[in-house]
């Protein structure tokens, strides 16, 4: 069976507009399929022209279905569990608000960068290793 989905004005406006707008490449390409799905296209045609597989135009137009543009633009972010403890996340932002971290390579700083700060003699002192990502996440 077919799946038809049809755009009232208004919201094939407000599609076009975060679509010129999103700077996310993978959140435009869920934009667009749900305009290629309104303009006809079948979810062969749409997997075929966004270069993914039918089943991922079809959890995209769920999404879309289920909660419009912005179940369809909601960005799930995964990954492990949080290596530091509570009291060595707050030293470790305390750390970064005082003195930010100055390497050979980069200047690190919360507000410029939103990088790790200082957190090698931190951390270090603490017993926990951190990556640079997992301290990004903190600031």
């Amino acid at each position: 069976m077919k799946r038809l989905l049809t755009l009232a004005a208004p919201q094939r406006a407000a599609l076009v507009q975060r679509y010129k707008a999103e700077k996310n490449v993978r959140l435009r390409d869920r934009l667009h399929c749900v305009l290629l799905k309104a303009d006809g296209r079948t979810n062969r045609e749409v997997a075929s022209l966004l270069l993914t597989s039918q089943q991922t135009v079809n959890d995209w137009l769920n999404r879309y279905d289920a909660g419009g543009l912005d179940a369809l633009c909601a960005w799930e972010v995964g990954g492990s569990d949080p290596h530091l403890t509570q009291e060595q996340a707050e030293r470790l932002q305390a750390e970064l608000d005082t003195h930010g971290f100055q390497s050979a390579r980069r200047n690190w700083t919360r507000t410029a960068s939103r990088a790790p700060g200082r957190s090698a003699p931190l951390l270090r002192h603490s017993g926990a290793s951190l990556t640079p990502n997992a301290a990004c996440a903190l600031c």
